[in-house]
């Protein structure tokens, strides 16, 4: 009673309502929200595709990826995990609150990534052996492309990780 239009589809919403219902409609919405949302709804949740050694993330496997394309609703982009990473000396916060990692496995092999909003990782990085999930993204800076990880989440090395 409180819209003036409605509509919309899976992934998008749109409504019109009067200025001045604005206050009540919040107030409305989150007693629905509280009524019908569960505990397990609250805790974020990514999804791994698959779990990759630094070995696998070749130019070759990224171009077969991109046949995958184009990514999103009902065709979302792959995310995977690669565990058993140490910094390798690069890791740091950049602008505001983005993490640049430069990561290495036990054998050397090293691998480069940035992560949105996850400057607050940084310590856990750079001092203990982390498990990484990403997407994978190519760059190209002064005519050389690389794929970079482009991180969703880091987490201590668990002994076992379930997917």
């Amino acid at each position: 009673d409180l819209l003036e239009q409605f509509g919309g589809h899976m992934y998008a919403a749109g409504l019109t309502m009067k200025l001045e219902n604005v206050p009540l409609f919040i107030e409305r919405f989150e007693e629905v929200v509280c009524r019908q949302i569960q505990e397990s709804m609250l805790t974020p949740e990514i999804v791994i595709d698959a779990e990759l050694k630094i070995s696998d993330i070749t130019p070759g496997f990224y171009k077969i990826l991109k046949q995958f394309a184009p990514f999103g609703p009902g065709n979302m982009r792959p995310v995977f995990l690669t565990q058993e990473l140490k910094d390798s000396g690069g890791t740091r916060t950049v602008g505001n609150d983005h993490l640049r990692i430069s990561m290495r496995n036990g054998t050397g092999a090293t691998v480069h990534g940035i992560g949105f909003g996850l400057a607050g990782y940084e310590t856990l990085a750079k001092s203990e052996l982390v498990d990484v999930c990403y997407c994978l993204e190519e760059s190209e800076w002064n005519g050389e492309r690389k794929i970079d990880l482009m991180v969703k989440d880091i987490k201590p090395h668990a002994v076992a990780v379930t997917f």
